[in-house]
């Protein structure tokens, strides 16, 4: 007991249990609620059930309640947030009524739609989080600040991207439907926290809210959709439906989830947002993981119990939501690509390893082997030096084929495709022979059949060229006398097939080894995604939507391309041919799988070894797996020649800047200095070099796959001479082969000799954005492994830093 003076009366304060609780869950000190009794104005309060007389203490936005009485404690909380409306001019309401009856008559017309799934149960009015009075409260501030308004002053969302909240109480009612996000919906939902128009009463029943989102999602068409599910404990489902044990209740609530995730996939973002403990979320738990088991892009979040936390998770939603409206958009012309309909089936499930599929002919596609043609990617150089390749036709993976199945549902959606269970099957009809495959298609509509065929195989031409890339890193790592259990990479290879359907169309598949999903594994994205991110803090990953976090994004690109062409002019890059360089004659031999001159590369097709360049005459061609019979076959004139493609050189060597010149400058000026500390820390990063920076051998150093992942990246951009960048790795790690297997890599491509080039390996391929967008995070991982096959980010900026000051010292 703490004795306090209020004016000139000396009272007593007494903590309890309850008040206690609320003072930690509400960040108030005891001090806070001695002043108010000092300081604050007294207001009296209903008394006690019992008949003690209680009253309010208020000073400094902190209230207090006491029983007067025995001088015990009974809460306390902050003043609640008080936001006012945005000013809403007649232009911008007449505006907002256009939109509303845009969006009821054109669904076609919608960017985005996104469905609330608001708890309104009587729990939601305790009053433990800090910021505001009720749970009920901080989640309209939430909503109205953190992804209403964070959107619209961003840019991010418009008018065609419809809004709708559902409350979730002992009925599921839409509150707001189809509301388009406006200032209008912002003061809107401003209106029901400040005047308290919903207000905290009976059970949260989750069924019925599911069924309502899902009738709200059926008028969408091409969009992206969002799909925000909050609440503080388990559903009362089944206090409410009779004859239904628990257990069933659930099952069907995830019933309605995977209903919901197998029509609309990646295009559905589901994040469920628990408040409270975490014990009651078990069945919310459940539903995000069948979700994501679906495709949908799925997550669940346990902010604290304070209104910024909460916010940064609807910071989260928004996010997510943007991103989705990216993938989904045109990049040359904004405009939302069409998904094409295709029913989504259990990742898991398709995992499970079959042996038939007898009883599986109405999940499987059956086609028989005279209208399949399967063709696998060839390329090679001319005596002309000119790249040339061809498609060329080849037998069933099993010789003892007749048939193959292809599922009708996807497991698997991408970026860009989908994909299918695929296998070769027996003359019986229904035995699978050989490997499980997965087939890939394109995710979007593609009106034309050519233009089908063309996406299949510009992926096929991208997957081999991160092949023998990924073979010229495992023999850069070799040479540096890295580990031999430092595990290597390995890219899947790829074949065509196309399958001519029973009305004429032609169906072109991407098809490949399957791996196993459950061991499935992303180490970077083609978006600035790094493994490791998103795990602690929601906004790890820098906003590249952000014009100016992208412009610096640029600037660390510039510094990271200036430093490695010091680099390079320094070492006299004799140690790797990069893509794009122009071969000497008289150079030495390439062997299997290393690059070759203007871009093209050595394609392993059948295992045969090139030991040695051959020379060659106008005649003949240097072929990849068997040149004895490409030149042969050449010269009997048999070659379809309109099934190989020249190109032009499209790796030119790169134009000499000024600011080349300029560096040069610096270059040779550094070597007048004498020999200084920064400089010998520079050479001892050099890839040749046998020593770690401790001086001992690096030799028994092994690296994790992470580390082999993320210096593979970093390797193709220098390789390339800075013109491509292989990045969104994905796949298993073998541990039993010790390596990394590949699957669905993009390429960012960009070359200052080539400007208006875009998109040159797919839709994936971001350009010089994309390079930016790699840099600005892998610096984080940039180890040791990066700094000995390619010199190393600190390393190569520590050699920019110490070539300008030379310079500005001389």
């Amino acid at each position: 007991m703490v004795r306090i003076k209020n004016d000139h009366l000396a009272v007593p304060f007494v903590e309890t249990e309850h008040g206690r609780m609320r003072r930690d869950q509400r960040g108030i000190d005891t001090k806070d609620l001695k002043a108010a009794l000092l300081y604050g104005i007294r207001t009296p309060t209903h008394p006690r059930g019992n008949g003690d007389r209680t009253a309010s203490y208020t000073y400094q936005d902190i209230t207090y309640i006491v029983n007067e009485e025995t001088w015990g404690e009974v809460t306390s909380y902050i003043k609640p947030l008080t936001l006012d409306p945005v000013p809403i001019s007649d232009d911008l309401y007449y505006s907002y009524q256009r939109a509303k009856q845009r969006i009821k008559n054109e669904p076609s017309s919608w960017t985005s739609n996104t469905v609330m799934i608001v708890d309104t149960s009587g729990s939601m009015k305790e009053g433990d989080m800090w910021g505001t009075r009720n749970r009920l409260g901080s989640v309209w501030v939430s909503i109205a600040l953190d992804f209403l308004a964070r959107r619209l002053e961003l840019g991010e969302a418009g008018e065609t991207d419809v809004v709708s909240i559902v409350t979730m109480g002992d009925t599921a009612e839409a509150i707001l439907m189809e509301e388009p996000t406006s200032w209008v919906l912002f003061n809107t939902i401003l209106s029901i926290y400040n005047n308290a128009k919903v207000r905290p009463y009976g059970h949260g029943n989750f069924l019925q809210s599911l069924k309502t989102a899902s009738i709200l999602f059926k008028r969408s068409t091409d969009c992206s959709l969002s799909l925000t599910f909050l609440t503080d404990g388990a559903p009362s489902d089944p206090s409410k439906m009779r004859g239904f044990t628990k257990e069933a209740v659930v099952q069907q609530i995830l019933q309605a989830v995977v209903q919901l995730a197998s029509i609309y996939g990646k295009r559905l973002s589901l994040t469920a947002i628990g408040i409270g403990s975490n014990e009651e979320f078990t069945v919310l738990k459940h539903m995000v993981h069948e979700a994501d088991d679906y495709g949908a892009e799925a997550r669940f979040l346990l902010p604290s119990m304070t209104t910024s936390s909460l916010a940064e998770a609807f910071s989260s939603v928004a996010s997510s939501l943007t991103t989705s409206q990216s993938e989904m958009s045109d990049r040359n012309n904004s405009e939302i690509r069409r998904i094409r309909s295709v029913k989504r089936e259990s990742k898991t499930h398709a995992s499970v390893p079959i042996s038939n599929i007898r009883g599986l002919q109405n999940v499987f596609n059956i086609f028989a082997k005279e209208k399949v043609q399967r063709q696998r990617y060839t390329e090679w150089h001319d005596a002309s030096r000119k790249r040339r390749f061809s498609y060329d036709d080849v037998a069933f993976r099993d010789p003892n084929a007749k048939y193959v199945a292809l599922c009708q549902h996807a497991f698997g959606e991408g970026r860009e495709r989908f994909a299918h269970r695929f296998y070769e099957i027996a003359p019986d009809g229904v035995s699978i022979l050989g490997k499980p495959l997965v087939a890939k298609e394109s995710r979007f509509v593609i009106e034309t059949g050519s233009g089908r065929r063309e996406f299949v195989k510009n992926f096929c031409m991208t997957q081999q060229l991160v092949g023998r890339l990924a073979n010229e890193f495992n023999s850069k790592m070799s040479s540096c006398r890295i580990n031999d259990r430092t595990p290597r990479v390995r890219v899947l290879e790829c074949s065509i097939y196309n399958i001519t359907r029973p009305n004429g169309e032609v169906l072109s598949l991407l098809v490949e080894e399957r791996l196993d999903v459950k061991q499935w594994h992303k180490w970077n994205g083609n978006g600035g995604y790094v493994e490791g991110m998103c795990g602690e803090k929601l906004d790890e990953k820098p906003d590249f939507q952000n014009p100016k976090i992208l412009r610096d994004a640029f600037l660390n690109l510039s510094k990271v391309d200036w430093a490695l062409e010091t680099r390079d002019m320094e070492v006299g890059r004799t140690e790797a041919l990069p893509v794009g360089s122009d071969e000497d004659e008289n150079s030495e031999p390439l062997a299997q799988g290393s690059i070759m001159p203007n871009g093209a590369h050595i394609n392993v097709s059948d295992g045969h070894n090139l030991s040695r360049r051959r020379s060659i005459n106008n005649d003949s061609l240097v072929t990849l797996g068997n040149p004895e019979k490409a030149v042969k076959t050449m010269k009997k004139g048999v070659i379809r020649m309109e099934t190989i493609l020249e190109e032009s050189d499209e790796e030119d060597q790169d134009k000499k800047s000024a600011k080349v010149s300029a560096m040069s400058t610096f270059v040779s000026r550094r070597h007048q200095e004498p020999t200084t500390r920064s400089s010998k820390r520079y050479t001892r990063f050099r890839p040749t070099d046998k020593r770690s920076t401790s001086g001992r051998a690096e030799v028994g150093r092994v690296y994790t796959a992470s580390e082999v992942a993320h210096a593979f990246s970093h390797f193709t951009y220098w390789a390339t001479k800075r013109k491509r960048l292989v990045c969104d790795l994905q796949g298993v790690f073998d541990e039993k082969k010790n390596e990394i297997i590949l699957s669905d890599p993009a390429i960012h491509f960009h070359d200052d000799s080539q400007p208006d080039e875009r998109r040159h390996h797919g839709r994936t391929d971001m350009g010089r954005e994309g390079m930016a967008m790699f840099f600005a995070t892998h610096h984080k991982h940039c180890g040791p492994l990066c700094m000995k096959v390619v010199g190393g980010l600190r390393a190569a900026k520590e050699n920019l830093e110490d070539a300008t000051i030379a310079g500005r010292r001389k």
